[in-house]
């Protein structure tokens, strides 16, 4: 505990358990952090820029938690492409788990038709995190369905996106060049390339 005194005259307190403080040394602290913020003005900012992207990537990944992204699912063609990806995507959510209600379930295709070969990934947005981990976790199920080639994954935030093209470029250089005993895994949630064991 504190006590501020702000005259400097000294009274009989009790000192166990106090400590006392100076309002002149306060104001000393205060003139120093001036002068140096003051002083190192682009540092502090470049610091401050830097905590406003932190804080921004961990309220991005937050959001998206409870979402999936669906990979390879056939392109719906027609008039009512949105009502028929809908029943596309709940059909494939029923062969993994049946036991929901996937009526609360959002969902629309990412980026713009450019090759009409290539099908465009679907976000899919859930209840909840536990409902997304679920799904991914039993996605392997689709290995025995029409929906083989279907991949599911987390919704990755274009930093966790980069991040994960440079360390699968680092894996296949390692391969390339002869290192066979390695492997890509999430540790924390974050790949990393180890040693088989």
């Amino acid at each position: 505990m504190a006590l501020l005194l702000c005259d400097n005259t000294v009274k009989n307190f009790p000192m166990e358990g106090y400590q006392i403080v100076k309002c002149c040394e306060i104001q000393s602290l205060k003139e120093s952090f001036e002068t140096f913020s003051k002083t190192n003005k682009t540092t502090v900012g470049v610091d401050n820029l830097q905590m406003e992207n932190i804080i921004q990537e961990i309220n991005m990944r937050k959001s998206r938690k409870a979402n999936i992204v669906m990979f390879n699912v056939p392109e719906s063609a027609g008039d009512n492409v949105q009502i028929s990806d809908n029943e596309t995507v709940k059909n494939i959510l029923n062969i993994i788990d049946n036991s929901f209600n996937w009526s609360n379930v959002t969902m629309f295709r990412l980026g713009k038709i450019i090759n009409k070969e290539k099908c465009r990934p679907i976000k899919v947005k859930l209840e909840s995190k536990d409902i997304a981990r679920l799904l991914m976790r039993g996605s392997k199920v689709l290995k025995q369905s029409k929906y083989a080639k279907v991949f599911i994954g987390s919704d990755l935030t274009p930093l966790q996106q980069d991040n994960r093209k440079k360390i699968l470029r680092e894996y296949n250089d390692r391969i390339a060049n002869g290192e066979n005993d390695i492997i890509i895994k999430y540790i924390n949630n974050c790949p990393t390339i180890i040693k088989k064991n």
